[in-house]
């Protein structure tokens, strides 16, 4: 038992890549996933809302970069701020840092300790090399640590053996000013296999007119990996990258002085390199060793603050199966980030640099009590963060199978958000006001971090139920109540005289952990191939908050409240439909209807894509993409958690070209 408390569970990305456009509906409900679980396991058999964008999933919606191929993902919320950000995320608390979801790529972790949530676009891909993004609504904390609270998403590129030969894609159209990915793959023998790759990719300024957003971007991503293949089951990969994004940004940026805000066109620079490794092999003849390693480095230039920051981590996973009607996986993680903060006169850090670790332990026990009819998974992850110390996350769930169409689960976990650099110790100055009659002297609005931030906790309660009737159509039903506590709130200080750098007068907001409440709600999936030509896939999402204050002044007039309750749809509609009349041809359309976001102006929209791509050839492709077709352009989502400032999305359209030798 000590040994497999020595180690931790790392995913296995070594899973054979499949060829998802050749399968039926009931075989793809089988297909064989690794990192939901961090096992190998089927959808169908996970006691969990789950669900897997495949390959071609992604191939259909013409996806460019990761945050397009989300949208169709049922159960998450995608909204496009401007040009360049977005807001994604499962079971509401919508935000640009997505602070409650956990996103991996190849297993190693983008999150954030700086601002909290990954962005977006800058951890991007060669999107010919996903093979398929995988999807967990709910908390997965018990395997994955903290910040797996409200969702994960593993994004799994195709191994070096499966993209052998040469690739060659090009794209041009009104927002999107070129895209170019080039990838060439090759073989050192039986066992060894490289591909080298790149990414170009221009985007316009969509329709870019309010100020204070994000207008045209560049990015470059150039990698290489390589698998090694060797006997019983061992297996090497190592995954090397360089990326660097250069976006143009108008700026406003406050003043204590007129004209009290400084209008600036400035370019943003963010580089960055990563390394990633992982070992596999068998321990014993009753179970398997994983080892994973990574590295990240990060340097960020903008004027408002810039950012040093090297990470690294590693992990291990060791698998059991020594006991009848037992699986045991248990492991090891570590995780150190070292950052060095630029300061400028709005943002300002108390600590120019730090070191945040976080160590963790875990151990889960599959068990079958009843073969081919109920499984109990039980299991917790022990971690220890820099910021708020130990932390405790428990998960039991069970599935039980009364038919073989028919799976029915059950969940009850409990799951933690650490806080970040932000909420530790910045002091954000985010608006000014010139003088008024009310208030004699320009008024500063400043942000502020609060050393004793502390991390947020959720405890989960879920049931859902997958039912296959037929072979051609499935529904997949899901439901959860959320209970959460410690929320950041915010502690409103009035305003005071502050004699520097001018005399102003300061208005400070400052971090805590006063909210507290429920969400609810629930999310339907249902598939139908209707014959090989034809295939349809619909889903809604629904969400509901009961938020209140724990400060008993204040209750439920906390002026967090109602952006917290907003910042997601009440509900959201999405249908899929796919036609491939000719081998040839494949036509495809994506709708979707969402909600008003009642913490802001953005009203309830409708909106279409539609993809059409043409085959003369086997190796040759040309598609033409359109997005937001209905109309010229509507907003979907807000730019700041500070005012209500929206910039409206434009309709767009592309073409690309995309070479296979």
């Amino acid at each position: 038992m000590l040994a497999m408390l020595a180690v931790v569970i790392a995913p296995a990305s070594f899973a054979q890549v499949t060829d998802f456009a050749s399968l039926s509906l009931e075989e793809l409900s089988f297909v064989r996933i690794t990192s939901l679980g961090r096992k190998e396991t089927t959808i169908f058999d996970t006691p969990a809302a789950a669900a897997v964008l495949t390959r071609h999933d992604i191939q259909r919606d013409g996806a460019t970069t990761l945050a397009e191929a989300l949208r169709r993902a049922p159960g998450f919320h995608v909204g496009r701020i401007d040009a360049f950000d977005y807001t994604i995320s499962a079971r509401g608390f919508n935000d640009t840092t997505a602070n409650k979801l956990l996103v991996l790529l190849d297993g190693r972790s983008v999150y954030s300790t700086t601002f909290s949530g990954a962005q977006w676009n800058f951890h991007e891909m060669l999107m010919e090399d996903v093979d398929r993004i995988e999807l967990l609504r709910g908390p997965g904390a018990s395997l994955w640590g903290a910040n797996a609270m409200n969702g994960v998403i593993n994004v799994i590129s195709k191994s070096a053996h499966d993209t052998l030969g040469s690739l060659v894609s090009v794209g041009h159209g009104d927002q999107l000013e070129y895209l170019v990915g080039l990838r060439h793959g090759f073989k050192f023998d039986d066992n060894t296999a490289m591909r080298v790759y790149t990414k170009q990719q221009k985007n316009g300024d969509h329709g870019a007119e309010h100020h204070g957003s994000s207008e045209s971007w560049t990015s470059q991503l150039i990698g290489a990996r390589l698998d090694w293949t060797g006997s019983e089951q061992r297996r090497f990969s190592l995954i090397t990258e360089f990326r660097e994004t250069k976006l143009n940004s108008h700026s406003e940026l406050p003043l204590l002085i007129p004209p009290y805000v400084w209008e600036m066109e400035e370019t943003k620079v963010n580089r960055g390199a990563n390394v990633t490794a992982r070992w596999e092999q068998p321990f014993t003849s009753e179970g398997e060793l994983s080892l994973f390693a990574t590295y990240d480095f990060t340097d960020a230039t903008q004027i408002v603050q810039g950012e040093n920051r090297e990470a690294w981590g590693f992990e291990s996973q060791l698998t059991l199966r020594t006991w009848e009607n037992h699986e045991i996986i248990s492991g090891f993680t570590y995780r150190n980030d070292r950052d060095e903060m630029t300061n400028s006169d709005w943002i300002q850090f108390a600590n120019d640099s730090a070191s945040i670790e976080f160590l963790g332990a875990f151990i889960q026990d599959e068990i079958t009590l009843v073969p081919n009819r109920l499984n109990v998974t039980m299991g917790t992850k022990v971690e220890r963060n820099s910021f708020s110390g130990w932390e405790w996350q428990p998960s039991l769930r069970a599935i039980w199978s009364p038919h073989k169409s028919h799976r029915i689960w059950i969940g009850v976990s409990r799951a933690a958000r650490t806080p970040s650099r932000a909420e530790d110790d910045v002091t954000y100055f985010a608006q000014s006001a010139p003088p008024s009659a009310q208030f004699p002297l320009p008024v500063a609005l400043t942000a502020e971090g609060n050393p004793e931030f502390t991390s947020e906790h959720v405890a989960a309660f879920e049931f859902g139920h997958r039912f296959q009737p037929r072979p051609r159509f499935s529904l997949d039903t899901s439901v959860f109540v959320n209970r959460y506590e410690d929320l950041r709130g915010i502690e409103v200080v009035p305003p005071a005289f502050n004699p520097q750098p001018h005399p102003h007068l300061r208005a400070n907001l400052i971090a805590n952990n006063s909210i507290e409440g429920l969400t609810y709600g629930g999310e339907f999936t249902a598939r139908w191939n209707a014959s090989p030509e034809w295939s349809f896939e619909g889903s809604a999402t629904t969400i509901k908050y009961d938020l209140h204050s724990t400060d008993p002044i204040r209750g439920a007039a906390d002026p967090t409240i109602p952006g917290l309750e907003g910042s997601t749809p009440r509900y959201e509609l999405q249908l899929n439909a796919g036609w491939t009349p000719r081998p040839e041809w494949d036509l495809s359309l994506f709708m979707r209807h969402v909600d008003a976001l009642a913490g802001s102006s953005v009203p309830a929209y409708t909106g279409v894509d539609a993809r059409i791509a043409w085959r003369p050839r086997p190796d040759w492709e040309i598609e033409i993409v359109g997005r937001d077709l209905l109309d010229d352009e509507h907003p979907e989502a807000s730019i700041s958690f500070i005012g209500d400032a929206v910039q409206p999305i434009s309709r767009s359209v592309f073409l690309r070209i995309t070479l296979r030798r």
